[in-house]
């Protein structure tokens, strides 16, 4: 399982000429962008933040019932074939992602019930489906009634219970006997925000001040010389001095990297999986007097990644397009004081942060 602060490994366009039919109905918009999650195999920080010719943002209470959707996916969509008197048809299926987010507010948010059946119903009109009104009405009025009864039936099924794949919750049972089940429910939980001060601009004090000056409560991570916690939900381009490099979205133990390389100035560093950047520029942000950092990432996209972080950080590296597997292709004979290699891996240890990761991978 890994910590890592990789954003997912593929981007897959959204296409959608009909999202201008949403743009007065928060929910819709969220429906159908949840569908390219669900159907499409879109990943989940992709569609919310649309296609760029868009100019629809999506509030921070819609983005927890689309984080909450997907990560309750397995659990709702058992709920919501009990509801259900047969499946809806494949052109409906926008429907059918609005009954679940309906379900999600009334199951784990904290709104009143009649405003989450409303608003989900009302969702209809603006998808263009003014038939399905009175099937939702119906459907999450009728959990509301039988929650408990529906719930208790459920007990039974892995996957309603844990809102993971079977097939991962039997493979976490055979490697962690003990712990599955924790897991588990850690898998399920709200993912807190870290985020690194470049300490190149300013002070993690300066930053928490900054922070507390635009009211956002966060605190300072124990064992981290620049990282912070927030202590709540927040919209990262909204962080103040983000655009200009002050900060970096990273969990804290993804800042362990740089610390545990002991950079002193002079080394000759190798960053030899470095897409998207995080922890490259945290080397740079960390010792500013290194002789060479040389990125290597085999996907010409993934290495835009990287130039764009840079960027951001006004920060400076070699950077090859090249598989670190084979080194007689790309590398000079200089030695390396440290290599970083953080490869790829299955990811099963960022579900919290990335929920879309049990829709996404297979056994």
């Amino acid at each position: 399982m890994n910590g890592s602060d990789q954003e997912p490994q593929r981007l897959t366009p959204i296409k959608d000429p009909d999202m201008a039919i949403a743009t007065n109905n928060a929910r819709a918009i969220v429906a159908k962008r949840l569908l390219a999650v669900i159907r499409d195999g879109v990943f989940l920080d992709r569609a919310l933040n649309g296609d760029a010719s868009e100019s629809v943002q999506i509030s921070p209470a819609m983005q927890e019932i689309c984080y909450g959707t997907v990560r309750w996916y397995h659990q709702l969509d058992a709920i919501a074939r009990v509801l259900l008197e047969k499946p809806l048809k494949p052109k409906d299926q926008e429907v059918y992602i609005l009954l679940l987010m309906g379900l999600y507010q009334l199951q784990h948010m904290r709104l009143p019930a009649h405003a989450a059946v409303n608003e989900t119903v009302s969702a209809c009109i603006a998808l263009g489906k003014p038939w399905a009104k009175n099937l939702l009405n119906a459907c999450l009025r009728r959990f509301q009634r039988e929650q408990e009864l529906i719930l208790g039936n459920l007990e039974t099924d892995p996957e309603a219970t844990f809102s993971h794949p079977l097939w991962f919750i039997n493979a976490l049972k055979q490697a962690w006997p003990q712990q599955w089940q924790q897991i588990l429910i850690a898998n399920n939980e709200r993912p807190t925000l870290g985020l690194r001060v470049n300490q190149l601009k300013l002070s993690r004090k300066d930053y928490l001040d900054k922070l507390a000056d635009n009211g956002i409560d966060a605190a300072a991570i124990e064992g981290m010389d620049n990282g912070i916690q927030l202590l709540g939900p927040h919209r990262i381009a909204d962080l103040p001095g983000f655009t200009e490099g002050e900060v970096s979205v990273q969990n804290g133990s993804a800042q362990l990297a740089a610390e545990l390389l002991n950079l002193a100035p002079g080394q000759h560093i190798l960053d030899a999986c470095a897409a998207p950047g995080g922890k490259l520029g945290h080397i740079l942000e960390k010792q500013p007097n290194l002789a060479e950092v040389t990125a290597i990432e085999i996907e010409a996209r993934r290495v835009k990644l990287i130039e764009q972080t840079l960027s951001r950080l006004s920060l400076d590296s070699t950077i090859l397009q090249a598989d670190a597997c084979f080194p007689d292709k790309w590398w000079n004979g200089q030695l390396y004081d440290r290599i970083l290699l953080d490869a790829p891996c299955s990811g099963t240890g960022v579900i919290r942060r990335h929920p879309d990761i049990k829709l996404h991978r297979t056994q």
